[in-house]
């Protein structure tokens, strides 16, 4: 793994892509894709019916699933400032998105044993103790 490029910051956390994730994202758009047709079918539109090319519409679904993933990491990273801990950034990366560096604390044992589904709803919730 190389030395990550910056995209920004949210919250004040530093949100970096990894090179192996610029090599993965055309490749998944490109195998969703070749899925496009028979999804179209699966749920019954015509494929002339539904505009645009389909390597654009892969682009846009793999897109997609990285941005909500990264929505999911952000939960917890909102979460883990909220109950003092430290995060140093998120970085995404082909195979995922690591384990953000927290310091550690109360906050990393009650959101990793926490039974909520979400890591969204654990870190909007207001007034959790």
């Amino acid at each position: 793994m190389g030395s990550p490029i910056r995209l920004g910051r949210i919250a004040g956390i530093p949100v970096q892509i990894d090179l192996s994730f610029l090599l993965a994202l055309p490749l998944l758009a490109y195998l969703f894709a070749q899925q496009f047709v028979a999804a179209a079918r699966l749920v019954g539109i015509p494929q002339e019916r539904i505009g645009g090319d389909r390597y654009l519409w892969g682009l846009a679904v793999a897109l997609a699933l990285f941005a909500s993933v990264l929505l999911h990491e952000l939960a917890h990273s909102l979460y883990a400032l909220r109950t003092g801990s430290r995060v140093s950034a998120i970085t995404l990366l082909m195979i995922g998105f690591p384990p953000f560096r927290w310091t550690e604390g109360a906050c990393c044992a009650r959101c990793w044993s926490s039974a909520w589904p979400s890591g969204v709803r654990c870190a909007l919730r207001p007034g959790m103790t």
